[in-house]
C-alpha cells in the first residue's frame, strides 16, 4: 500500500474560489462572504459525505460543516499522516486549501480534478491561487486581441454561470488538442500568404503532421468548441454507402455539401448535374472505384470495386498487409467532381500488441481548412477507424494525419481565432456502439457518445 495515500490509484479533488485576478483571501478572510455572494451551496453539495482536507489557517475560517470528516494538515499532523485517515475508499477526498497545501498536492500530482469558482470582480486580495491555477485564470480573462496559447496543465469546462461568479471544472489538459492549437498558431504566425481558386487569400504551411491516441475508443472530437457530431456521423455513413446526393444529407438537416452542389456552383464548375449531385466524390470512389459515373440517382450495384469491403476482408485474412489503402484520388474522375477530395488517402495497419490486434490509420490530407474542417476530418477519420476495428475484431490504437497545404482563410475573424487558441481543452469523449456485420448496417442511433464536455460553439463561415 502507498504509505502517502492509501487509495493507491484514486486521487483527490481540489475545490477553491478566487476573485477575477486569482485572489483567494484578504487579510486572512474570504472577502466575498461579507457580500453574501459566495458559492457555499456549490461547496456544500460537492463536499457532502466526503473527507475534507484543509490547512490549519483555512480551518479557522470554515463555517460548520456537518456530514463531512474534516482533516487538518499542520506541523503536528503533516500531510502523510493526514492522508492515512482517509481509509474509506467509497468517500471522495476534497482539498479545500489553503494555498500552501493546495500547491503541495498539485506538485505531487495527487489532484485529479479541480473545481474553481471565479468571481467577476476583484476583491483586492493579498493571497493568490497556486501558480499553475493562476495560468487558468489568465486564460479565462484573456483579451480577444491576445493571439496566444496559455501554458496550463488543466483544461476547463464551464459548468455554471451566475450574476456574480462562474464555476469551472478543471481536468488534465488534452495534449492532443493542445498540439492542434499549436499547429493552428503556427499557421497563423508563420504561414505564407497565398492566392487560390476561391479568390480569398490564405495563410498556408506545407508538410505538417499530427498524431491522436484512439485507445479506449477515445474519439478526437473537438472539445475546443462544440462539434456537430451527428453531422460527422451522417456524412461518413453517406460516404460508406457510396452516396453522392447532398439531398440525402439535407433531408437529415446536414447541410455541409449544399453550397458545393447548388445549380449555380455546378454550372460555374462546368458540371452538367442537377442540383444536389456532387459527382463521383468520396463515397463513389470508396464503394464503386472504376465504375463510370452518370448521376447521383443511378444504381451502381455491382459496379466497380468496393474498397472498404476489400480492406475489411484483407484485415481479417491478411492482417500484416501493408497495402490496406483507401483512396479517393481517381485522376480520371477529378474533373467530374463538385470538389476534388481533400482527405485523399487512408492507410490502415494492424499491429499485435500484448496479444491484442490494434488498428491504426494514417490519413493524408492534400488540403485542410484548419479552422473550419480540420477537426471535423480528424473525427471522421477516427470514426472510420473505429468502424473498421469493430467489424474486424480489432481495437483502435492511433490516428496520424499528414497535411499537404494546411491553411487559414483571411476572412476568419482574428478575435474568434484568438478565443480558439486561448481555450484550455479537456479530454476527448468516449464512443461506444455495437458490432455489426457490415459497415452499411450502421445508423446514427447506434452511436453513444459519453464524457463530452466541449467549450461553446464558435461560428466560422465556409469559403466556397
Amino acid at each position: 500500500m502507498n504509505l502517502l495515500f492509501p487509495y493507491e490509484e484514486k486521487k483527490m479533488k481540489l475545490i477553491l474560489a478566487a476573485d477575477s485576478l486569482g485572489g483567494i483571501a484578504k487579510q486572512g478572510k474570504l472577502p466575498w462572504l461579507e457580500e453574501k455572494v459566495s458559492d457555499l451551496v456549490h461547496f456544500a453539495e460537492k463536499t457532502r459525505n466526503s473527507y475534507v482536507l484543509t490547512g490549519r489557517k483555512t480551518a479557522l475560517t470554515l463555517p460548520s460543516l456537518p456530514g463531512r470528516e474534516i482533516i487538518v494538515v499542520s506541523s503536528q499532523q503533516p500531510i502523510e499522516l493526514a492522508l492515512r485517515k482517509c481509509s474509506d475508499l467509497s468517500k471522495t477526498v476534497w482539498c479545500i486549501g489553503g494555498k500552501e497545501l493546495a500547491s503541495s498536492l498539485l506538485k505531487k500530482e495527487l489532484i485529479e480534478e479541480v473545481w474553481l469558482t471565479v468571481f467577476h470582480k476583484s476583491y483586492q486580495c493579498d493571497l493568490f491561487l497556486p501558480e499553475e491555477l493562476m495560468n487558468v485564470v489568465a486564460a479565462l480573462n484573456a483579451s480577444e486581441q491576445e493571439m496566444k496559447i496559455f501554458p496550463s496543465k488543466w483544461g476547463t469546462q464551464l459548468v455554471k454561470q451566475t450574476e456574480h461568479y462562474n464555476i469551472h471544472r478543471l481536468t488534465p489538459i488534452n495534449e492532443d488538442a493542445r498540439k492542434y492549437q499549436e499547429l493552428m498558431l503556427k499557421v497563423f504566425s508563420q504561414g505564407l500568404q497565398k492566392e487560390n481558386r476561391t479568390g480569398v487569400t490564405t495563410l498556408s504551411l506545407f508538410g505538417e503532421q499530427l498524431s491522436f491516441c484512439l485507445e479506449g475508443w477515445r474519439l478526437p472530437l473537438s472539445t475546443l468548441r462544440k462539434a456537430f457530431f451527428r453531422g460527422i456521423v451522417e456524412e461518413l455513413l453517406w460516404f460508406c454507402a457510396g452516396h453522392t446526393s447532398s439531398k440525402l444529407l439535407e433531408e437529415k438537416k446536414v447541410m455541409i455539401w449544399k453550397d458545393n452542389s447548388t445549380q449555380t456552383f455546378l454550372q460555374k464548375s462546368g458540371l452538367p448535374y442537377q442540383e444536389g449531385d456532387c459527382g463521383p466524390i468520396y463515397g463513389f470512389q470508396w464503394a464503386h472505384w472504376g465504375a463510370e459515373y452518370q448521376t447521383c440517382l443511378t444504381d451502381y450495384s455491382g459496379q466497380g470495386i468496393n474498397q472498404l469491403e476489400w480492406i475489411i476482408q484483407e484485415i481479417q485474412k491478411n492482417p500484416t498487409s501493408r497495402r490496406l489503402i483507401l483512396s479517393a484520388w481517381n485522376v480520371g474522375d477529378l474533373a467530374k467532381m463538385a470538389l476534388p477530395p481533400c482527405h485523399v488517402l487512408y492507410q490502415f495497419i494492424v499491429e499485435e500488441i500484448d496479444g491484442r490486434k490494434m488498428l491504426s490509420c494514417h490519413l493524408y490530407q492534400r488540403s485542410s481548412d484548419t479552422i473550419l474542417a480540420g477537426e471535423w476530418n480528424i473525427a471522421s477519420a477516427s470514426l472510420l477507424t473505429f468502424l473498421l476495428a469493430k467489424i474486424t475484431g480489432c481495437l483502435p490504437r492511433k490516428l496520424v494525419v499528414s497535411y499537404g497545404d494546411i491553411h487559414i482563410y483571411a476572412i476568419h475573424k482574428k478575435e474568434l481565432i484568438a478565443k480558439y487558441l486561448q481555450r484550455l481543452p479537456v479530454d476527448y469523449p468516449r464512443l461506444s456502439f455495437p458490432q455489426k456485420e457490415k459497415i452499411t448496417d450502421y445508423t446514427f442511433q447506434d452511436f453513444l457518445l459519453t464524457d463530452y464536455y466541449p467549450h461553446p460553439e464558435l461560428q466560422f463561415s465556409m469559403v466556397v
